[in-house]
């Protein structure tokens, strides 16, 4: 086997491959086999590179990772930070852009654990505040325009700027864009809210996934010469990711330590937005496939307890046959929908029930079981005390008119 090292290197790896611990970072940047010398006469070589970073994985140091998680969070509490953890609803990935030996990467701390950083995380809080901002101007058409506004470092330009593009926006909408503005900054201007790396909790598993893309002479062809025809064969293209129900830590802290009822809300407020952005915007690549959406664990214990949608589409076909399960299939997904709405905290409605009205709006179920969900949605609304709010928005006028009509 052959590594992009010297000689004396390769012959140190070799020895020490079989000894446990091992450390996946070093191995992935450094001593990954060497795929492209070997290629030629291997066309798994590739292949067989990343499962070896796998493999390795599975010997990484459980009591590094176990004294890593011990002095993060002596670091985070001394920040004044605020933690919470999340798992993994399915296969996550961080840092697949990123270049190396094997040309797809992946974000792994140097202690070779997966990581995901806290730019990212920041960014992905502030994503869904600004959302959440667009949402309470009604002006979700105009993300690009309102994030230009708010990153206006003069706050006297600001407020005219504001009051010009979004005219009479209301004292919520005003207070929300004030809020982000102060826990996020703008480019002349530190945020106050901070955001740490997110690490694993505990072991995580990795796994390995594949893009097969069909037609790459022809995406890759400038020059129009390729159609994409069926006589191209497909590369298959390997990436590594974490497994499903992989716990990782996150923390939000804040750069002033002076109490006070604003700054406990502003604080509270950079979590929530955090925690809402996770669960509906999702982390790393490939989101748009469903990759990288994290959820409570209580959320995740429900949803080992409830039908998959596997299961669900089994109990659909065996209904066919006189349903002998005698599971309703219809009733078993309003169950799940209703269950993560009771779950969705007070705090987080204003950012997040909307994403449950188009669950609710795309979802295919009898019309008792989509009362019951739009039934769950509107009370949760007035629980969080938000109905005042909501009485004018689109989809709570449509909510409502179907309980009406049904």
């Amino acid at each position: 086997m052959n590594y992009p090292i010297p000689k004396s290197s390769s012959k140190a790896w070799l020895a020490h491959k079989a000894a446990s611990p091992q450390n996946p970072s070093l191995i992935f940047d450094r001593f990954v086999q060497n795929w492209g010398y070997t290629q030629g006469k291997d066309s798994e070589a590739k292949k067989k590179a990343w499962e070896e970073i796998v493999e390795v994985a599975q010997k990484a140091d459980k009591n590094l990772l176990q004294q890593w998680n011990i002095r993060w969070e002596a670091t985070v509490r001394a920040a004044g930070a605020e933690t919470f953890t999340m798992k993994t609803g399915w296969r996550f990935m961080a840092g697949l852009g990123s270049k190396g030996s094997l040309e797809v990467g992946f974000a792994f701390h140097r202690y070779g654990f997966p990581i995901l950083p806290g730019s990212s995380v920041k960014g992905i809080a502030r994503a869904w505040g600004l959302c959440t901002v667009a949402e309470s101007l009604a002006a979700t058409s105009q993300l690009e325009k309102l994030d230009c506004v708010l990153a206006i470092d003069e706050e006297e330009k600001f407020n005219k700027e504001f009051a010009k593009v979004f005219s009479q926006p209301g004292d919520e909408a005003a207070k929300l864009a004030k809020n982000f503005r102060t826990i996020f900054g703008t480019p002349g201007c530190s945020g106050r809210g901070v955001f740490f790396d997110a690490i694993p909790q505990g072991h995580p598993q990795l796994e390995l996934d594949v893009m097969n893309p069909h037609y790459s002479e022809y995406y890759q062809d400038k020059l129009g010469k390729n159609p994409p025809a069926n006589w191209l064969s497909p590369v298959p293209i390997y990436f590594l990711t974490v497994a499903k129900d992989c716990e990782f830590t996150f923390a939000v802290g804040w750069r002033t330590l002076r109490a006070g009822n604003e700054v406990d809300e502003l604080h509270l407020i950079a979590k929530e937005w955090l925690n809402a952005g996770l669960k509906n915007l999702g982390a790393g690549a490939k989101t748009s496939a469903g990759y990288g959406y994290f959820m409570d664990p209580e959320e995740a214990k429900l949803n080992k307890a409830l039908p998959s949608k596997d299961q669900v589409i089994s109990i659909v076909s065996l209904s066919a046959c006189g349903n002998p399960t005698g599971v309703d299939p219809d009733e078993a997904a309003a169950d799940q929908i209703i269950a993560e709405i009771q779950h969705l905290k007070t705090t987080a409605v204003a950012g997040s029930i909307r994403n449950f009205y188009q669950k609710w709006q795309n979802t295919n179920i009898s019309p008792a079981q989509k009362r019951r969900v739009a039934e769950a949605i509107i009370t949760k609304v007035k629980e969080a005390g938000r109905e005042k709010q909501s009485l004018d928005k689109d989809w709570y006028k449509d909510l409502r008119l179907y309980l009406e009509e049904n």
